[in-house]
């Protein structure tokens, strides 16, 4: 895709930096919501998670096949079709809300996940090929702050939400779908080319790629896909303490809830603007990520409480702050042009099964903090592990071994 003469570059990563804001809305945004939802409809704990979790499951499964479909028929195209699938899920759910309907609320966010798959790995392949060197780095490091600009105004619009009737969350999530919409219909070229290649030829060739680069791109994939995971897990888990503790109105809620969020979008974009020069420093951020899970898991097993817990929670975000943007810019790096709709999906699916799951499992090991801790512990030292065990290019300064060039 090559830009229009009209369309400025920052407003162009602009309009794609609205992608990852329509994704996570879709999640984050009902983090504070849940506890009222469950109370007004009459269900359980267990299916006040279905909510979040029966959007995230087919999100993160579309998210490959939009980004074959992106590389095969154009992402514009792509885009402008999964936003028109997301807001008529947001019709749909707000239909089964208003007639107190769970299964029809549920089906409308099946849908909405669905719309949300086609736009998620869009936005990073867009920044990846309008931009180009260090120029490149601070595009996926905009993506990552856009993305993190997204987790921060969700859980305040989530809990504004709450002074008025919880079921206009739905409201705004297709007001979003559609200011997207019509962005990338006045804004992003429409002369996009479009590959012939076939759909097999790509997936194979992409199979292949990552059999040839598995040392690197295994433990990135991870690494990000955890981080997310115990992101959205420690959320799921301030929300329901902040519950049993304050009875302070949402929107407080939604405020507090956003300071780990706000430092995740600052740090990213921090990382992107200073600390992506160069392959030691894209290590670098990454190392330094995972060293922050871990010191993040030790100090969990001896602490308890909603201000600690807030407290690891925000040194977990500037953890991900490094890390996030340092993982985007190694993918970028090695992933040729023919395949990366192909890779940046699978790498986008993992880290947004990360979200789907992570929510889930702190659930089930809400009454058990010990347990909770352990598995944080095991989790944050497998990650390392595996990227020890694989990468040849550590220590910093040596050279990584790739088959494949960007």
């Amino acid at each position: 895709m090559k830009q229009t003469e009209n369309a400025r570059p920052l407003l162009v990563l602009t309009i794609i930096g609205l992608l990852p804001i329509v994704m996570v809305l879709g999640n984050s945004m009902f983090i504070p919501v849940l506890p009222f939802m469950q109370a007004e409809l009459g269900i359980s704990t267990a299916q006040a998670g279905l909510i979040l979790t029966i959007f995230s499951v087919p999100s993160a499964l579309f998210i490959p096949v939009s980004g074959l479909l992106s590389d095969r028929y154009g992402r514009r195209n792509i885009v402008m079709v999964s936003l028109l699938i997301v807001m008529l899920g947001c019709i749909i759910s707000g239909a089964g809300s208003v007639f107190q309907s769970f299964e029809v609320i549920l089906a409308g966010r099946f849908i909405q996940g669905i719309g949300a798959g086609g736009v998620t790995p869009i936005a990073m392949v867009l920044a990846a090929e309008l931009f180009q060197g260090d120029k490149r780095n601070q595009a996926l490091a905009s993506i990552e702050s856009f993305n993190g600009v997204g987790k921060v105004i969700s859980p305040v619009i989530g809990g504004a939400v709450l002074l008025g009737v919880w079921y206009y969350s739905f409201v705004l999530y297709l007001a979003a779908a559609l200011l997207a919409f019509m962005g990338f219909y006045l804004v992003i070229p429409k002369n996009e080319a479009v590959r012939e290649e076939k759909g097999k030829g790509m997936i194979r060739e992409a199979i292949q790629f990552m059999k040839s680069e598995r040392n690197v791109l295994m433990p990135i994939f991870l690494a990000s896909g955890a981080g997310m995971f115990l992101l959205f897990g420690f959320l799921f888990l301030l929300s329901y303490e902040w519950e049993g503790m304050y009875s302070s109105n949402g929107l407080i809620k939604g405020l507090v809830l956003a300071v780990p969020l706000l430092l995740l979008t600052v740090c990213s974009l921090l990382t992107g603007k200073y600390a992506l020069k160069n392959a030691d420093q894209i290590k670098r951020c990454i190392l330094t990520g995972l060293l922050l899970f871990i010191l993040v898991a030790l100090v969990f097993i001896f602490t308890s409480g909603f201000l600690s817990d807030l407290l690891l929670t925000s040194l977990l975000s500037i953890g991900l702050g490094f890390l996030l943007p340092g993982c985007s810019a190694a993918v970028a790096a090695v992933v040729n042009q023919q395949i990366k709709g192909m890779i940046f999906s699978i790498y986008s699916m993992v880290r947004f099964l990360g979200v789907a799951f992570g929510p889930y499992f702190f659930g089930v090991w809400l009454d058990d903090r010990m347990q909770m801790s352990f598995n944080i512990l095991l989790l944050a030292g497998v990650t390392c592990v595996v990227l020890v065990w694989n990468w040849t290019c550590l220590p910093i300064g040596k050279t990584c071994e790739t088959h494949q060039t960007s």
